[in-house]
């Protein structure tokens, strides 16, 4: 879900453009390339690959061993401490693309 929520809000900025996503996650490399085999995930898989078609840029994706992720790693762990929200609309959007998931 972060991958496809990333790409369609930068969809302007990638219009023509060849995106390389590196990812943590063996299974999140394999799911962009090939989808998956589970419905759920088959239905994120299929939107991502209609949105980049849709926007005429290229994907691509990487998998980083945990001794080439270090840094990113540590910044995922950061706890934020300052009271961030999220905007009410982007709440409804997101609750509403997890219902047609489901």
């Amino acid at each position: 879900m972060a991958i496809y929520y990333i790409l369609q809000c930068r969809r302007a900025f990638l219009q023509d453009k060849r995106v390389k996503v590196f990812c943590d996650n063996e299974n999140a490399e394999l799911f962009l390339l090939h989808g998956s085999s589970k419905p759920h995930l088959q239905i994120i898989a299929i939107a991502i690959f209609n949105h980049y078609l849709q926007n005429d840029f290229k994907i691509e994706a990487q998998w980083l061993l945990r001794e080439q992720n270090q840094i990113a790693d540590q910044l995922s762990r950061f706890a934020d401490k300052d009271g961030w929200s999220i905007n009410h609309e982007v709440f409804k959007e997101l609750m509403h693309f997890v219902v047609l998931i489901r």
